[in-house]
């Protein structure tokens, strides 16, 4: 396999970066769980985008985004006072809501910083854009569904799919 890591996982060997296997090196020396760690690479690996994941993994943990047990990640999302979206107002992100589009509608141009899709950031880019009154919401999106990480070095990305977990405004 060419000195590249390996990783096995319930479908077989896949390959994985550097940066990664020495994530998963941490992992294993702290007796950190790796079920989530393995969900979210398994996750990850179903993502039809090279761009993304190449991109994702070091866009989370730069912005210490967790991974939860499901191997989804844990982002934000900053909403008007009324739980609709931020730009068109017309997207109810009331908790426990699944809030998606078809991938192909979501722009994968990581070129574009503000394009189609529905953003997710950290908490400090998604804390800034709800403004006196909005919302700030934790969600979680699977790694698939992230289709692509800006360049501009924004704390956000565009995704697919992603779930509305909780209202953490009072926070």
């Amino acid at each position: 396999h060419n000195g590249t890591p390996q990783l096995k996982t319930e479908t077989g060997w896949v390959d994985i970066d550097h940066e990664v296997h020495s994530r998963f090196e941490q992992f294993v020396e702290n007796n950190t769980p790796l079920s989530p760690f393995i969900k979210f690479y398994e996750s990850l690996n179903r993502n039809p985008s090279w761009n993304s994941r190449g991109q994702l993994f070091n866009f989370i943990d730069n912005r210490e985004m967790p991974i939860l047990p499901t191997g989804e990640v844990i982002g934000y999302k900053g909403v008007n006072e009324d739980f609709m979206d931020i730009y068109s107002g017309k997207v109810h992100n009331h908790i426990g809501s699944v809030i998606s589009m078809e991938r192909q509608s979501v722009d994968d141009n990581p070129n574009n910083s503000c394009s189609n899709g529905y953003h997710v950031g950290s908490h400090n880019y998604a804390n800034s854009w709800r403004g006196d009154k909005g919302k700030l919401l934790l969600v979680a999106f699977a790694p698939e569904d992230a289709v692509s990480v800006p360049n501009d070095g924004c704390d956000k990305l565009r995704v697919c799919r992603y779930r509305v977990l909780a209202d953490i405004s009072s926070r």
